[in-house]
């Protein structure tokens, strides 16, 4: 890969990965994926809930499962 594809690659990421921030802070503001759709210019919620807003949800459950199995209870 070029230096060029790997700037761009790179920068996609980027681009990518603010607008799931931005996405996820509007979920989590408690603001509607339709405004969520309007800010990013997409034509469907759904696209904006399926690509873009993270769940952002954490199962204590899950979390107690992980940390028995691998014994670690910190951040990894």
């Amino acid at each position: 890969m070029s230096s060029y594809e790997t700037k761009r690659s790179a920068s996609r990421r980027a681009h990518r990965s603010f607008r799931r921030t931005v996405a996820t802070l509007i979920d989590g503001a408690g603001l509607s994926a339709r405004i969520g759709a309007d800010h990013l210019g997409h034509a469907k919620e759904s696209m904006t809930q399926d690509r873009y807003m993270s769940r952002g949800r954490v199962h204590s459950q899950v979390a107690e499962l992980l940390e028995a199995v691998t014994g670690n209870s910190g951040p990894l």
